[in-house]
């Protein structure tokens, strides 16, 4: 009996990782990753804006300050275009809530044939594209 004690005190004990380490070391590279893909190339579109800067043009960016934004927002024919976006966008949602009512509606009922129906809704949606 001593000898087994002997040999499992000889023995060196394998350190273990814990849960939360574990998750750690799967969660920070993968948050460290999309910080850089996302919040870099938003911060630097931002600098960007402040800039008169040319992607084509090889040349450093000029800061200009608020003078690109003011310029833009004195534009006549952007205001157009925001209103026939908001007209766009509001008649589009309102047209897809109606079908997706009226779709949903359809399918709730139960009648001869409404299994079929279903699954002839529901079948482009399981498809993949």
């Amino acid at each position: 009996m001593s000898t087994v004690d002997q040999d499992m005190k000889k023995q060196p004990r394998r350190r273990q990782l814990s849960d939360r380490t574990i998750v750690n070391l799967f969660i920070w590279p993968a948050l460290l990753l999309l910080i850089a893909m996302n919040v870099f190339p938003l911060f630097y579109s931002l600098y960007l804006g402040f800039t008169d800067y040319s992607a084509i043009a090889r040349q450093q960016p000029v800061w200009v300050g608020f003078q690109n934004f003011s310029r833009i927002l004195n534009d006549e024919q952007l205001w157009k275009y925001f209103a026939t976006t908001g007209r766009f966008a509001l008649l589009s949602v309102g047209l897809q809530t109606l079908v997706g009512f009226g779709l949903a509606m359809l399918v709730n009922e139960k009648f001869k044939g409404s299994g079929l129906l279903t699954t002839l809704i529901l079948i482009p949606m399981m498809i993949s594209p």
